[in-house]
């Protein structure tokens, strides 16, 4: 599971899904904020491709909206509460993910923090302080950059992407990176307007869409891409196949 936001310091967030869904196995949680979605993807499918596990249930869910400010209008137009899941399982038609890539600026950690609520300073600001022109500025090359290494592992060309999925920084970025990849914006998957950044979940939600509206064709090529707190960034590839029944 991918939050930042849990319920309680302990048990982890994980742990009451696990419980209210009545499922048993090894819970994992990480606390990545935005890349969430891909560091847990990083993880879950090594331990489905190394034979550790069968499957594996991948959540992202924040409550952003108990980190903001109420003074600060900014983040209360940016930020929304939302949850998304997926099951892996291996496949053999030659669909699915291929590698995912992540890496991180931590010299830039400054630029999104919590100040306090943590084991060093307990009590005191316990919002999230954000500095948009520079995540923005930082952002948008480094999504692009994430993108152009998922698709270079391929041997492919931002030509060849069918959609875009990205992290939902802000409507702004999105438009950005997708620009500095030559990408055509119909073929960006934008939620944004209607969900805000949701963390975590905000690729799973976009993806979600377009396959709800039946945008989806077998054969296409999916990037996703996502920078965000630490500062961090990751993609993967994947390429849709048919849908299989359970």
């Amino acid at each position: 599971m991918a939050t930042f936001t849990g319920d309680q310091r302990l048990p982890p967030s994980a742990a009451t899904v696990q419980t209210n869904l009545g499922m048993s196995g090894k819970f994992l949680q990480i606390d990545t904020a935005c890349t969430g979605f891909i560091d847990a993807l990083l993880v879950a499918k090594a331990l489905v491709e190394t034979g550790v596990h069968k499957r594996a249930l991948v959540v992202c869910a924040d409550v952003l909206t108990s980190v903001l400010d109420p003074a600060d209008w900014l983040s209360q137009t940016v930020f929304g509460d939302a949850a998304a899941a997926v099951v892996l399982d291996t496949v053999t038609d030659g669909s699915g993910f291929g590698p995912v890539h992540s890496g991180s600026d931590s010299h830039l950690a400054e630029y999104v923090r919590i100040h306090d609520s943590g084991s060093r300073r307990p009590a005191g600001d316990s919002f999230m302080r954000i500095k948009f022109g520079d995540v923005q500025r930082w952002g948008v090359q480094r999504m692009a950059d994430a993108a152009r290494r998922a698709l270079e592992e391929h041997g492919l060309n931002p030509a060849d992407v069918d959609w875009l999925v990205p992290h939902q920084a802000s409507a702004s970025m999105i438009k950005l990176a997708a620009a500095e990849l030559g990408i055509d914006p119909n073929r960006v998957a934008l939620t944004y307007p209607r969900f805000g950044n949701t963390g975590g979940s905000s690729i799973l939600l976009a993806w979600n869409m377009l396959y709800r509206e039946g945008l989806l064709r077998e054969g296409d090529v999916i990037l996703l891409c996502a920078v965000g707190a630490g500062m961090a960034w990751g993609s993967a590839l994947y390429r849709w196949g048919r849908p299989r029944l359970a």
